[in-house]
């Protein structure tokens, strides 16, 4: 029994399923796999799925044109604002500390040390604000043409899985199913094996999974870094807020992996991986068993067991405690 594929009714996975697998030999249990797009997709031909693939990729393309001036423009802005802030932070790089501790050391009264630590504390805050208001400009920019980037290199994947999927398609035209799962056999076993590179990856983050953590407070939610991972993994990853997906090409092979991220045993964050694609056809499940995403320990994040929230969000997994949540 094939496990079930979330019904969100998110654009990618809607794009990733008429474009890769409508009348390919495994569309039977394509509905299945995608739960309620089932009956959707099935009214898809291929000239169809083309289209709005084609037209999803230019809209992208679209979107970038027109974000990346105005980031330009930000970015300088950004650059001539901080400058501004350089003194401060010089202070405070420097002698904040030694010229709080004199002021406290030299105030005779008890009232005036109170005083010197009220006034610094509230000149560290009003300047931290300051800093603060500044980044939140910038940082939404950033983010949302680092995600559209994101998007539109993952469109482009399909497409070249789409364009594999033709060429197969054309040297198989009059094959029979088994002639097809034969062809589709010999290219895995010959380009992929046993894809060595997705249990090294998964090793390398559970056995140092601090190492693609960022957490801006000790009461912060972890987060499991999309680029992190991607810097020294073998494998791409793509976390969106619908799923997780993995690509790897080698020789005539190119595979993308689609995955949820979940708890295991109430212990673990797991990345299982519930649909897979070669070349634009679907991987079957018993070869999909064997292909494990990765297992980390909520112990070697947190040091200590107890009830987690896990959460996959665009270029990143949350994790956080649920007792930090109730605060």
């Amino acid at each position: 029994m094939r496990k079930s594929l979330s019904a969100k009714k998110w654009k990618l996975a809607v794009i990733l399923a008429l474009v890769l697998f409508f009348s390919s030999p495994y569309s039977i249990g394509f509905a299945h796999i995608f739960g309620t797009f089932g009956d959707f997709l099935q009214n898809y031909n291929d000239s169809d799925s083309i289209l709005a693939l084609r037209e999803e990729l230019n809209q992208t393309e679209l979107e970038l044109e027109n974000l990346m001036p105005q980031v330009a423009d930000m970015r300088q802005q950004y650059q001539e604002q901080s400058q501004q802030f350089e003194p401060m932070l010089q202070f405070y790089r420097t002698s904040a500390t030694d010229t709080y501790i004199e002021l406290l050391m030299n105030s005779e009264e008890l009232i005036d040390v109170f005083a010197y630590q009220r006034l610094f504390q509230h000149k560290l805050e009003a300047d931290v604000s300051m800093l603060e208001s500044l980044y939140r400009v910038y940082l939404p920019l950033e983010n949302a043409v680092n995600t559209t980037q994101d998007y539109q290199a993952l469109l482009k994947l399909v497409e070249s899985s789409l364009t594999k999927r033709e060429q197969l398609q054309a040297k198989l035209a009059n094959a029979s199913d088994d002639e097809i799962d034969e062809t589709l056999s010999r290219l895995w076993t010959q380009n992929i094996g046993y894809l060595l590179e997705l249990r090294s990856d998964s090793k390398m983050i559970e056995k140092n999974p601090m190492d693609f953590i960022k957490q801006l407070t000790p009461t912060s939610p972890y987060r499991i870094e999309q680029d992190l991972i991607n810097e020294q993994s073998k494998l791409r990853y793509f976390i969106r807020n619908d799923h997780v997906y993995a690509f790897f090409s080698r020789g005539e092979a190119e595979v993308i992996l689609v995955g949820m991220i979940g708890k295991s045993n109430e212990e673990f964050i797991e990345l299982d991986f519930e649909a897979g694609f070669i070349n634009g056809f679907h991987i079957p499940y018993d070869w999909l068993e064997l292909l494990k995403g990765f297992n980390i320990s909520y112990r070697d994040i947190h040091g200590e067991l107890n009830d987690f929230y896990v959460e996959s969000t665009t270029r990143s997994i949350i994790v956080q405690p649920i007792e930090n949540m109730m605060e």
